[in-house]
């Protein structure tokens, strides 16, 4: 499997590679995200955002290309059901943009990262109950990005404050590095 992701042109962009197939995921500013498989000349799917009017500010796809995840300018993420083009979750976790939202390696755990300057983990295996957010993480400034471990129970964050956090699950040890 293969992944890019970057925000450019009025849009939050995500590349995967699912069996051979070439899926790309665009999280766009006029509140859809569309789903484009690159053989085609036109999207596979278009997502209309169930936030009112907030346009998406991140995306991501969990391991097995089933569920779609986003967040957005509004402070609230989203769940989609790729298979039958339906939501499954709409919720808040933070009180100002999310702009990073990544799955856990076996899916289950959405890894949040917002402008309100906090990380939080959702467990996202239950679509019947309330989610529940957990703070695991926060900087002194707007959290960018964050990025689970390939394989372990940790992650990385990068803030506006000009660090980048290493976050162990253990203990919740966090190393701080300034960038110069």
């Amino acid at each position: 499997m293969q992944q890019l992701s970057f925000g450019i042109l009025g849009c939050h962009l995500l590349y995967r590679s699912f069996q051979a197939l070439p899926l790309l995921w665009l999280g766009m500013t006029d509140t859809t995200a569309v789903i484009w498989d690159l053989r085609m000349s036109s999207p596979v799917s278009v997502i209309p955002s169930q936030s009112r009017g907030s346009a998406f500010a991140a995306v991501a796809v969990d391991g097995g290309g089933l569920v779609l995840a986003s967040g957005h300018e509004d402070s609230s993420c989203m769940l989609w059901d790729l298979r039958k083009s339906r939501p499954l979750r709409h919720f808040r976790p933070h009180t100002s943009e999310v702009r990073s939202v990544r799955f856990s390696a076996g899916g289950h755990l959405l890894l949040t990262g917002s402008y309100d300057q906090t990380v939080k983990v959702t467990d996202v295996r239950d679509f019947q109950t309330d989610l529940t957010s957990s703070l695991v993480a926060h900087h002194r400034d707007k959290v960018i990005q964050c990025r689970w471990h390939p394989a372990e129970f940790s992650f990385i964050t990068t803030s506006v404050d000009r660090t980048v956090g290493c976050w162990i699950s253990t203990d919740r040890l966090r190393i701080d590095q300034t960038l110069e």
